[in-house]
């Protein structure tokens, strides 16, 4: 028996009074049977703590990162970034068709502010000016392209909207040597072709040259009999052959 411990009873025998009979140690005065125990605290010795290994962290362990973790993030970003590009390209496409717009590259743009626009188109020989609402590029060609907030006319495009579409057609033929096959008049409900003939561009030069010998003149009359034109020109006040 190592020092320190007590041999309880024998069977059939007495229990140990002081210690010293049937005992190969005395017991300490503290030990004997009888005396008040001695109430234990940290005070009584230090406290053994089981050392915890090194690098271990407090709290409930993290899981451990699989080694392709970082591959699969990077995957999962570029699906995303895919899924973006599908849902613009689909967006875009979707804006064309409900613009009306032909097949092509759009180059130029006089609408919102999606594509920058460029200086107006010029021709120095007829002296016009013009800015298309769009120019799309098939091939080598350019098709200029009118949009109009209003429904297609019944009985075809006005002849108002018919010679600004020839004088975008007139200014990409001067522009870049190519004469566009026609243009595009957008209505609200439908998109118009509209040949660009030979016909059609001399009525535009006719047309100029009439509006700069009426600016010459000293009196101008009234070239329709449209009451709607007359309420919506500026000089109905001053004009003695106003229909409204």
């Amino acid at each position: 028996m190592r020092p320190g411990l007590v041999a309880g009873p024998r069977p059939g025998g007495a229990a140990l009074g002081d210690g010293t009979a049937g005992g190969r140690h005395p017991l300490p005065p503290e030990a004997r049977v009888g005396s008040r125990p001695e109430r234990v605290g940290l005070a009584a010795g230090p406290l053994l703590l089981r050392p915890r290994p090194p690098g271990r962290l407090a709290g409930p362990p993290h899981p451990r990162l699989r080694p392709e973790g970082g591959a699969v993030f990077f995957l999962e970003l570029a699906l995303a970034f895919l899924l973006l590009g599908l849902i613009g390209l689909w967006w875009s496409r979707r804006q064309w068709r409900a613009a009306g717009l032909p097949r092509g590259q759009i180059v130029y743009t006089d609408v919102g502010d999606a594509f920058p626009v460029r200086e107006a188109l010029y021709d120095p020989q007829l002296r016009l000016v013009g800015r298309p609402d769009y120019l799309v590029r098939q091939g080598r060609t350019l098709i200029p392209v009118e949009v109009k907030s209003g429904r297609a006319p019944a009985r075809g495009p006005y002849r108002s909207h018919l010679l600004q579409l020839a004088a975008y057609c007139h200014l990409v033929e001067a522009q870049t040597g190519r004469r566009p096959p026609y243009g595009l008049i957008r209505y609200a409900d439908r998109t118009v072709a509209v040949d660009y003939t030979p016909a059609l561009r001399e009525h535009l030069v006719q047309t100029l040259a009439r509006l700069r010998a009426d600016r010459r003149a000293a009196e101008v009359h009234r070239d329709h009999h449209q009451p709607a034109r007359c309420r919506a020109c500026g000089y109905r006040d001053r004009c003695d052959e106003a229909l409204a």
